[in-house]
C-alpha cells in the first residue's frame, strides 16, 4: 500500500503559465479554462444569460446613468444609440443624423454632473440632458466648431478632451479642457482665449506616444499614453492644471484599458503586462504568473479592442482581449484582487462591458429558479439575486445584436460549457510532509477528489504521466467522479512516472467546486 499524500487549498495559487512547471507547488495550475479560486477552492465559473431583450442596435460600448431613481442602460453602435430602462428600448440617436464612429477610438463615455456624455472620436461629443426614454442625445453645447477628440473624461466639474484633432489635423499629444461646469449644468465654454474662463489646452511632450485615455485617480486625472502615464492636478489660479510625468515605461494598450479597481488604485492592461499603481508606485501583478499566456494569445491586429472591466462585488477584475485571429474579445484573464489569483475565462465575441443595475434579472437567479441544496451550491451567499438592485456585469455581443449578464446560471447562454483546471509537471513526494520529488518513479494507485456541487454531476477526471518536464502529458482514459457518490477513483493499473499530470473537467449543466484532493503515491525506485 502506498503513502497518502495531501493537497490542500487548491484554490489559493491560481494560475501560473511563466516559471518552469517544476518549480511550482503542488496546489498551482499549469492551464485553465472557465474555472475561478477564492476561498480555497478551484470551481467552475458561472456562465452568462441573456438579459435586456429587445435591443434595437448592435453595441459597441455600454454606459449606464442613473436618474430620478430609474437605471438606465445606453448602448453605441457604429451609426446609433439606443437606451432601455430594463423593460422598453428606444433610440435615442441625435436627430440631425447617424454617428461616424472612428474604427480604432470607437465610444467611450464620463459624466459631469450626473450628465451622461459619450464620445466615438469623429462626431461632436453627444449629450443625453436629463436622461429619459424618448428624450434623444444631443451635440454638446459650447463644443468648438470643427473639433474632434480621441476620448472625453472628466475631472471635477471639467470636462477633459484628450488627443485633440482641429479641422482635420490631429495632435495626439494635446489636452483641451473647459470652463468649470455650473452646478447641475454643462460647461458653458472651451474657449482657451477668454481670460474669463477656465478653458484651456496644453500639449504634452510626443514621446512615450499619442494619448489613449484618461481616468480619475482621488483628485488628479491620470492620462495614459502608449508608453507613459501622466497626472493632471487642479492648481487652480493662471494655470489651473498642473502636468507632470510619473512613469516613463508603462501606458495603456488602448481605451478603456485603465480603470479604478479599488479606491486610490488603477488598474492598467499595458498589453505586454497588467500593473497597479496608485500614483506613486507602479508593480506588475502578472509578472511570473501568467503573462505569456496573454501576449502570445493577444490578436496583433484587433488588439486595440481590449478593455477592462471591474466586478466590485466578487472583487474580480476582467481583462478582456481578442484572442489570435478574433475580432472580438474571447478571452478574459479574472484577477482576484482579495486572493491575487489569475484564471481563464471565454467571453462569447463581446466589444464591451461594464457593471451596474440589470433589472429585471433573469428568473434562473432567483431564490425560486435556483437548483440544490446550501450544501451543494458553489456560490457564495448573496450570490443568488435575491436582490435585483445588485450590481452585475453586462456584456455587449455585437455579432449577435445581444446583452449577456456575466456570473449567471452553469451555461453559456443555451450551450454547455467546458470547464477544467490541469496540472503539470507534478512531483509528488514518497511520503507526506516531504517536499515535491523528481526522481524517483512512482506509481498512483488513488485518487481521492474532495469535489463539491450538482449531485450527480460528473467531473472526468485524467491521469498523465512525463517523461520529463519538457514532454507533454500522456494521458489515461478519463474516470467519472460522481458528485454525492464517488469516493475515489482508482488508477492501480497506472504506469510508473517521475511525472505525473492531473486534469479536472466538466461539460455538462452542473456546477461544481474543489478545496483538495488526496492521492496514493507507490514507490517504484530509480530507474
Amino acid at each position: 500500500m502506498g503513502q497518502v499524500i495531501p493537497v490542500k487549498g487548491l484554490g489559493e495559487v491560481g494560475l501560473v503559465t511563466d516559471l518552469p512547471f517544476s518549480e511550482l507547488p503542488l496546489n498551482a495550475w499549469t492551464d485553465v479554462r472557465n474555472v475561478r479560486f477564492r476561498k480555497g477552492a478551484v470551481e467552475k465559473i458561472l456562465g452568462h444569460v441573456e438579459a435586456l431583450p429587445g435591443m434595437l442596435y448592435p453595441s459597441e460600448f455600454l454606459f449606464q446613468s442613473a436618474m430620478h431613481g430609474t437605471a438606465y442602460w445606453m448602448y453605441a453602435s457604429p451609426t446609433q444609440v439606443g437606451a432601455t430602462d430594463g423593460a422598453n428600448h428606444v433610440s435615442i440617436t441625435r436627430a440631425s443624423a447617424p454617428y461616424t464612429m472612428h474604427p480604432t477610438y470607437g465610444w467611450t463615455g464620463t459624466s459631469v454632473e450626473d450628465i451622461p456624455v459619450l464620445n466615438n472620436g469623429f462626431d461632436v461629443p453627444q449629450v443625453w440632458d436629463r436622461p429619459a426614454l424618448g428624450t434623444p442625445l444631443v451635440d454638446l453645447p459650447n463644443w468648438p466648431v470643427g473639433y474632434s477628440a480621441g476620448t472625453i473624461c472628466a475631472l471635477k466639474r471639467y470636462l477633459v478632451a484628450l488627443n485633440v484633432t482641429k479641422s482635420g489635423v490631429n495632435y495626439p499629444t494635446m489636452i483641451k479642457w473647459s470652463h468649470e461646469a455650473p452646478t447641475g449644468l454643462l460647461p458653458t465654454s472651451w474657449d482657451e482665449e477668454d481670460e474669463t474662463n477656465d478653458a484651456g489646452e496644453w500639449t504634452l511632450p510626443g514621446e512615450g506616444g499619442p494619448l489613449v485615455d484618461g481616468s480619475p485617480l482621488r483628485d488628479v486625472l491620470m492620462l495614459y499614453k502608449e508608453f507613459q502615464t501622466w497626472q493632471m492636478q487642479y492648481v487652480g489660479g493662471d494655470f489651473i492644471f498642473r502636468f507632470s510625468r510619473l512613469f516613463g515605461h508603462v501606458g495603456a494598450l488602448s481605451r478603456r484599458c485603465a480603470l479604478e479597481f479599488f479606491s486610490g488604485r488603477h488598474l492598467v492592461f499595458t498589453g505586454s503586462d497588467v500593473v497597479v499603481h496608485d500614483g506613486n508606485t507602479v508593480d506588475s501583478i502578472i509578472e511570473d504568473r501568467m503573462k505569456s499566456f496573454i501576449t502570445n494569445n493577444l490578436d496583433e491586429v484587433n488588439y486595440f479592442k481590449s478593455f477592462i472591466a471591474i466586478d466590485v462585488d466578487n472583487k474580480e477584475a476582467w481583462i478582456c482581449w481578442p484572442g489570435r485571429g478574433q475580432s472580438r474579445c474571447t478571452f478574459a484573464a479574472i484577477w482576484n484582487w482579495a486572493r491575487n489569483t489569475w484564471g481563464i475565462r471565454e467571453l462569447p465575441a463581446v466589444s464591451h462591458a461594464a457593471q451596474g443595475l440589470v433589472v429585471p434579472i433573469d428568473a434562473s437567479e432567483t431564490w425560486a429558479g435556483a437548483v440544490g441544496t446550501w450544501e451543494t451550491d458553489t456560490a457564495a451567499w448573496g450570490d443568488r439575486s435575491s436582490d435585483p438592485t445588485k450590481r452585475r456585469l453586462l456584456m455587449a455581443a455585437p455579432d449577435v445584436s445581444k446583452l449577456y449578464t456575466a456570473n449567471s446560471t452553469q451555461k453559456f447562454a443555451d450551450n454547455n460549457m467546458v470547464a477544467y483546471a490541469e496540472r503539470q509537471c507534478l512531483g509528488f513526494p514518497i511520503k507526506s510532509g516531504q517536499p515535491p520529488d523528481y526522481h524517483r518513479m512512482k506509481q498512483i494507485d488513488k485518487l481521492y477528489p474532495k469535489i463539491t456541487g450538482t449531485a450527480g454531476g460528473v467531473v472526468k477526471v485524467s491521469l498523465g504521466v512525463q517523461a520529463s518536464e519538457n514532454s507533454p502529458p500522456t494521458y489515461m482514459q478519463a474516470q467519472a467522479f460522481v458528485i454525492g457518490k464517488t469516493q475515489f477513483l482508482d488508477f492501480g493499473g497506472s504506469e510508473a512516472s517521475r511525472l505525473h499530470a492531473l486534469k479536472f473537467e466538466s461539460d455538462s449543466d452542473i456546477q461544481w467546486k474543489m478545496n483538495s484532493y488526496d492521492v496514493e503515491v507507490t514507490d517504484r525506485g530509480n530507474a
